[in-house]
């Protein structure tokens, strides 16, 4: 991944959610959204989640989303090879 150049702003990931909270004072809607998902944190993961489907969409990715959908949603067993890779990664972050 390129770096930025050496005049270029960046903020840290703790800059967006301090501006996603202080959209969210002026802002109505994000102020909904943030209601809705618990916290700016819970925007930024929705957003990044809706980019990873748009970007599967346009790859024209085919598999069985909602056996995988359930394995996020619900605990269900993984239905996929990588899913059972993963699993032992998650049962980890959870305990």
């Amino acid at each position: 991944m390129p770096r930025p150049s050496a005049g270029a702003r960046t903020t840290p990931l703790a800059g967006s959610h301090d501006t996603l909270a202080r959209l969210a004072a002026s802002d109505p809607v994000i102020g909904k959204l943030i209601e809705r998902y618990g916290s700016p944190d819970g925007v930024l993961a929705r957003r990044m989640e809706a980019l990873t489907l748009g970007v599967l969409g346009q790859l024209e990715a085919t598999a069985n989303w909602h056996r995988i959908a359930r394995e996020w949603l619900f605990g269900d067993a993984p239905s996929t090879e990588l899913g059972g890779l993963e699993q032992p990664f998650h049962e980890r972050a959870a305990a």
